[in-house]
């Protein structure tokens, strides 16, 4: 074998472990997304899903997409940012209340590791413990219970954007 062919051979297997790391990131950003929908029982049509910015470190608000895939982006480290927006009233159209919060997802070894924010605590993920989901989903749950009663407590949620209808917390 050359030089050449074994360059080529180490960069085919290199991209391979990429692209099989993000799969893994992307169905478990999904799964997570999912599932914390079916924890909280939000109904399908009140979840948004934005797209991160790694430039900014922001999520963009005119980035809007109605299935979390679309959304997802990964930086140059192989973390998938997935913005999520929840309207928490029936309210026509994009006025009423809304909470929104950054999931964060990475993967070693085929384990999945999920953090709410870019700065938050890491998590890891078993799709086959329900027990070990439902943790980190309550702790969603807890964060942005804690942003409702204190809007200024946001920013541990990780999300931030331009666009002041949607950061809002209450029309």
């Amino acid at each position: 074998m050359t030089k050449y062919e074994e360059l080529c051979e180490l960069a085919t297997a290199n991209r391979e472990n990429w692209l099989n790391a993000q799969n893994i990131c992307r169905q478990g950003m999904i799964k997570l997304v999912q599932g914390f929908g079916t924890y909280c029982m939000v109904p399908a049509n009140k979840a948004e899903y934005f797209e991160w910015n790694e430039e900014t470190g922001d999520y963009d608000g005119s980035a809007i997409k109605n299935v979390p895939i679309a959304a997802m982006k990964f930086d140059d480290d192989g973390y998938a940012h997935l913005g999520v927006a929840i309207k928490l009233t029936n309210s026509p159209g994009r006025s009423g209340n809304w909470v929104t919060f950054a999931l964060v997802v990475s993967q070693e070894d085929g384990k999945l590791t999920a953090k709410l924010s870019e700065k938050g605590k890491p998590y890891p993920i078993d799709f086959n413990n329900v027990s070990v989901c439902n943790e980190f989903y309550e702790v969603i749950v807890q964060e942005i219970k804690q942003s409702l009663a204190s809007p200024r407590s946001r920013s541990a949620i990780g999300f931030k954007f331009a666009e002041p209808e949607l950061t809002t917390v209450a029309s």
